[in-house]
């Protein structure tokens, strides 16, 4: 090569014997050169060819991968956010959108985006922000919010620190609407209550049987199984 690589030998036929002068040295040197320019522009296609081809072979892996987690995000009912430090603009997956009802062309504002928040919340979103802020400290919090909509709703809001340098330079995080599962825990907390109380109603109806009257159970042949202790002061069974 130009560079003075040997990548191989290049042979030239003759259709009769003859000798080598200076003149056919000459040509043969042209013809070499000729050769090498030739390879190396097909070197250059071959490698601009493959730069090109991993490059679609990059986007096309970004695009899975991004379809992927889209779905995994779909399938858990979860959005992901982004607040940018460096420009203080927050973004929103589809899915937060979803969650927020808000418009599709709708932008999120770091300066207002805490008003989807009931007041009483309020106090517990910026604390948690300002630790996550300032300290890098996670947070995972549940609260209630007012879609764009008007619609109340029960959310669990996640979010990280992402450093550089030792800085930190965005905050990421995790958006779920969690009311049915709220609601589900809530309904559960009332059944395992309602048995509670029954369970308390029949140990009263127990001792109200107990000191009043005289209880036994027998089996289908007859045999006493079961008697009540008023039923043994009052017969003297044993």
């Amino acid at each position: 090569t130009k560079s003075g690589y040997a990548i191989g030998t290049l042979a030239i036929g003759f259709d009769e014997v003859q000798d080598i002068t200076e003149f056919n040295t000459a040509q043969l040197i042209d013809i070499s050169f000729i050769v090498m320019d030739e390879i190396d522009l097909y070197g250059r296609h071959l490698i601009n060819q493959q730069s090109k081809e991993n490059l679609v072979t990059s986007d096309t892996e970004l695009e899975t991968n991004k379809e992927f987690l889209t779905s995994i995000a779909e399938i858990a009912d979860i959005g992901g956010w982004e607040l940018d430090l460096r420009t203080m603009a927050i973004k929103w997956t589809e899915k937060t959108s979803e969650i927020h009802e808000v418009p599709e062309d709708y932008v999120p504002d770091f300066l207002t985006v805490i008003n989807f928040y009931v007041p009483e919340a309020h106090d517990l979103v910026r604390k948690n922000i300002r630790a996550c802020l300032y300290e890098g400290k996670p947070f995972d919090i549940e609260v209630e919010v007012i879609t764009y909509k008007g619609n109340k709703i029960w959310v669990r809001s996640v979010g990280k620190a992402v450093f550089q340098d030792g800085n930190i330079i965005k905050l990421l995080g995790a958006f779920q609407d969690v009311t049915r599962i709220r609601r589900e825990k809530e309904e559960l907390a009332e059944a395992l209550n309602s048995r509670k109380e029954a369970l308390n109603a029949l140990g009263s109806y127990q001792s109200i049987l107990d000191e009043h009257a005289i209880v036994s159970i027998t089996d289908l042949d007859g045999k006493i199984t079961f008697v009540n202790e008023n039923f043994c002061k009052i017969s003297r069974y044993t």
